[in-house]
């Protein structure tokens, strides 16, 4: 935990957002005091280097497929001046020298390179600094005569030529100055130029470790039994019957109900597989016994909108839109490795949020900080927000301070689809007002109602006091949610159209657990707005792709964006009948442009989705590659929920269990995906997310085209 010091070193910042943002620790120019690595050795907060010229370079997010590896390496390579392929990175701990949201490390949000891009650019150029001074003081020649080339420094007038790590032991004493010039964009070498993953060989030959592969000697494996409705609490069991099912070495009650111990997980399977229902006993008293059709239609009831009136020429349009909850579906299921010993209390896990679990292990046991030590996975197996959760942390939490040996908590599939907190359900109502004789203004009334369950919930009660000082009150985050503001529901409701927007919510309760999902708020409006654009387009009988640009004339990056996808995708000559048909689609978030247009068929009763083309805007790209391979993923994550996706419920349970019931996206069902990334100077932006929102309006607008059929339901179901 902070003290009162470090924590004024932060601030909130605008706009009232709940992200307390601070800067990435600089670097230091001296090796470590108290290090044990021999005196040839440089070593600070992020990087070492080798007396061999090796560069360990610590990586401060997690890495799960999005590229930030890669990302990193190339911002402090640039400046530095060493190939982001030198590089051997390394998983930070958890520690709040890293901490980004309030000394804490969170990897989410499309951050990671727009917060890094300037600190990491820095502390590559201040230790690139430290090697010209130390080299200019031993070789005695002015420092402006020194050039650097791939973590070599060379003197061209005397030909002299010097590994970086030659000067380590010279940086001890070396100040340097805050204000050190970076490069301009003209002078880069990897930045926007670097394709590679530095990665990839480690992931395509089986080389890198993931959470689920982890173990330690003596260690045993743990399931957790759970209610089968959300907070659901563990009331009995039989611990006679379920003892004779098999090797059984523990049976420990937690707070989400009951981790049985066996000495592997195969071991722990088979004895789950023989649990009867009549074993246990829950007390739902907390939980909400609902069924997914009453949700729908309570849903329904809150978000309905008084009709407007419309005056003699003017057009009244209507649409409700209804998305179901969501699992993130990440394909490593969650796990966690966990060892209390005398002194120390140590756990192994992939998370995107290390600090909170040492946070939340301080809270609730006798070890002090200094004690308690989290070894993130240097990759996660996917995480989309999921990992972010704390509900698999604070199991292995309790079970580690439990017994006393090393424990590994591991997640079935099922486990995951049917206990894992969830992408919030939503209902929509939109009414639009239209006068066809207003020709540039002709949209005159847009509201927009959503009813959904808040995310802030579940942040409140279990993340936003482990991110607050000792000497703050925990119930800052209660305090917070007595606001009444769900910013998550309308988040990307408004978007840099020129329209009259009024856009509200009415929060929902339910038991089910909600968190954060790919693009968050966004996933939901990028698919309501731009179908409900298209529909309000149609209205006036205007072309959808005329009718967005016309309505972004502030905005030239926007426009820009949306015309380079008509171009790309030849909208203006593609035929206005025939099998197939092209569907529009732009959003904006996470302050990136997208634009996504879908070349749809409907071949005997199924979807066929052909081709997309994106188009984006996300400022200065640090690797081309890795981009349009998150706009990618991002369309394929949203195909797959556009297509396939639901939760459902009976009885406060969920009825699908594994990927025969809630698929993704198959390789047959996958179109072809052309990406343009926009030439831009602007500052970096997010990119892990922006693809996502759009993809389903672009399907189903050119439905509509196919079929006349305005598909508001997701998944969509032409039947």
């Amino acid at each position: 935990m902070m003290n009162r010091r470090k924590f004024l070193g932060y601030s909130l910042s605008a706009g009232g957002s709940l992200m307390i943002m601070g800067t990435i620790p600089g670097y230091a120019t001296s090796s470590s005091s108290g290090s044990s690595l021999d005196s040839d050795t440089y070593s600070s907060l992020y990087l070492e280097v080798k007396a061999d010229n090796t560069f360990y370079l610590t990586f401060d997010k997690c890495e799960m497929g999005q590229g930030i590896i890669t990302g990193q390496a190339t911002m402090f390579g640039e400046e530095a001046d060493i190939s982001p392929a030198s590089f051997v990175m390394r998983s930070a701990p958890a520690d709040e020298r890293f901490g980004t949201i309030l000394g804490h490390m969170v990897t989410g949000g499309s951050t990671s390179i727009t917060t890094g891009f300037d600190s990491f650019r820095k502390i590559g150029a201040a230790y690139r600094h430290g090697v010209l001074t130390a080299a200019a003081g031993r070789w005695q020649v002015d420092m402006k005569e020194l050039e650097t080339d791939n973590g070599f420094v060379l003197h061209p007038k005397s030909q002299r030529k010097a590994p970086y790590a030659s000067f380590n032991q010279d940086l001890a004493g070396i100040e340097v100055p805050e204000d050190i010039p970076l490069k301009e964009k003209s002078q880069w070498k990897y930045i926007g130029k670097f394709n590679d993953s530095i990665d990839a060989k480690d992931k395509v030959t089986g080389t890198p470790e993931y959470g689920v592969d982890f173990s330690l000697e003596g260690m045993k494996t743990a399931i957790v039994v759970r209610s089968p409705a959300f907070k659901g609490k563990l009331k009995s069991f039989d611990r006679e019957r379920i003892s004779k099912l098999g090797d059984v070495v523990d049976m420990i009650e937690i707070s989400s109900g009951l981790a049985i111990v066996c000495d592997s997980y195969w071991r722990c399977l088979k004895i789950k597989n023989a649990l009867q229902a009549d074993m246990f006993t829950w007390d739902n008293s907390n939980a909400s016994l609902h069924n997914t059709p009453e949700l729908r239609k309570q849903y329904q009831t809150a978000s309905k909108l008084d009709k407007e009136d419309v005056a003699e020429g003017q057009k009244l349009v209507q649409g409700e839109y209804i998305l179901p909850y969501l699992n993130h579906a990440p394909m490593e299921p969650q796990n966690a490795v966990g060892w209390k010993q005398k002194d120390r209390l140590e756990f192994w896990l992939p998370t995107q949020a290390p600090t909170f679990i040492k946070a939340y292990s301080e809270k609730v046991s006798d070890f002090d900080e200094e004690q308690i030590f989290v070894h993130n996975s240097k990759y996660l197996g996917g995480g989309f927000g999921r990992r972010a959760h704390m509900d698999y942390g604070i199991e292995i939490i309790e079970l580690t301070l439990a017994v006393d040996y090393p424990v590994k908590l591991m997640w079935s599939r099922e486990d995951d689809v049917q206990h894992s907190p969830l992408r919030p359900m939503s209902v929509h109502n939109l009414q639009a007002v239209v006068d066809p004789e207003k020709k540039d203004a002709p949209v005159l009334k847009w509201q927009h109602r959503v009813a959904a369950e808040s995310i802030m919930q579940e942040l409140s009660e279990e993340v936003m006091p482990l991110m607050m000082p000792k000497w703050i009150s925990s119930s800052i985050g209660g305090i917070l949610s007595l606001t009444g503001v769900n910013p998550f529901a309308v988040e990307g409701a408004k978007q840099p159209y020129d329209l009259p927007y009024d856009v509200d919510s009415v929060e929902q309760e339910s038991s089910a657990p909600v968190t954060f999902w790919r693009s968050v708020g966004n996933s939901h409006n990028g698919f309501v707005v731009e179908s409900f654009v298209d529909e309000v387009a149609h209205s006036l009988g205007a072309d959808p792709y005329q009718f967005r640009l016309q309505h972004l004339k502030n905005d030239p990056r926007a426009a820009a964006v949306v015309e380079k996808a008509a171009e790309l995708s030849s909208w203006k000559s593609y035929p206005k009948s025939g099998k197939k048909a092209l569907g529009f689609a732009y959003h904006f978030s996470f302050n990136t442009h997208c634009a996504e247009i879908a070349e749809v068929e409907v071949v005997n009763g199924a979807i066929r989705i052909h081709k997309v083309y994106a188009v984006v805007d996300c400022g200065v790209v640090i690797n081309p590659d890795i981009v349009k391979k998150q706009v990618e993923s991002g369309i394929i994550y949203g195909l797959s929920a556009a297509l396939h996706g639901k939760i459902e419920f009976k009885d406060g349970a969920i009825t699908q269990s594994n990927f025969h019931d809630y698929p993704m996206l198959r390789l047959q069902e996958t179109p072809e995906i052309v990406v343009h990334l926009m030439e831009s100077g602007e500052h970096p932006t997010g990119i892990g997310e922006p693809g996502f929102p759009p993809i389903a309006a672009a399907v189903g607008n050119g439905l509509f085209k196919l079929t006349g059929k305005r598909l508001r339901d997701l998944p969509f179901n032409l039947s």
